[in-house]
């Protein structure tokens, strides 16, 4: 029995008793050889129902997949599982579609007599490009090309493992008219922040 929803269609019955059909509050009935069309009202888009025979298939729209419920949850203490399933996830679709980003973490450390940290440039290598995440460099130590000495040497570490240019952002003015000096060059900026301060981007081939 072909439900009142299905798709607008003409349907010839011949030779069979014809069930009851239930359409617009309407029920006929047909018998022998007669052959009425039917127009059937149309299914939502959502649901469409096919009959093949004894067979039925049903096929479900992707609009009508995404109602399965997913329940967004924000919080500003993930734990270290949710942080790995985020982060290696999309690692994975990157080298599916990009290829191995090859990341390495790059350290150029400023040490004091006495062998102790005081100082140094954080970052890492990754497809080609060295990133730069943090430069500090003690007020007490500024002045004396310590700054440009750890730019240089994260810069020739990246020249060996294969880079071809270096990024960094800074929202310090100094530090900003320091990068220039090396030969970085601003490709973009947000501006506001903070407010009235602008984040900048700069980079450098190498």
């Amino acid at each position: 029995m072909w439900n009142r929803r299905d798709h607008l269609q003409t349907i010839p019955l011949q030779r069979q008793l014809f069930r009851r059909i239930a359409y617009a509050g309407v029920f006929s009935k047909r018998y022998g050889n007669y052959a009425p069309t039917l127009d059937i009202a149309p299914l939502p888009k959502f649901h469409i129902l096919h009959r093949e025979g004894k067979r039925h298939k049903r096929w479900l729209s992707t609009n009508q997949q995404m109602r399965k419920a997913m329940e967004i949850h924000i919080t500003d203490m993930p734990s270290d599982e949710d942080v790995a399933i985020i982060e290696n996830g999309l690692i994975e679709f990157n080298k599916r579609h990009i290829g191995p980003s090859d990341r390495r973490p790059l350290a150029a450390l400023v040490l004091d007599e006495h062998g102790e940290v005081v100082g140094g440039l954080l970052g890492l290598t990754a497809r080609g490009w060295l990133v730069i995440d943090t430069l500090f460099v003690p007020e007490e130590l500024r002045g004396q090309g310590i700054a440009t000495r750890l730019l240089e040497t994260a810069e020739n570490e990246a020249r060996q493992r294969g880079c071809h240019g270096a990024w960094l952002d800074t929202v310090n003015a100094d530090a900003s008219r320091l990068y220039q000096k090396c030969g970085y060059r601003s490709f973009g900026k947000l501006d506001d922040l903070p407010k009235g301060h602008n984040l900048v981007f700069m980079s450098k081939s190498l």
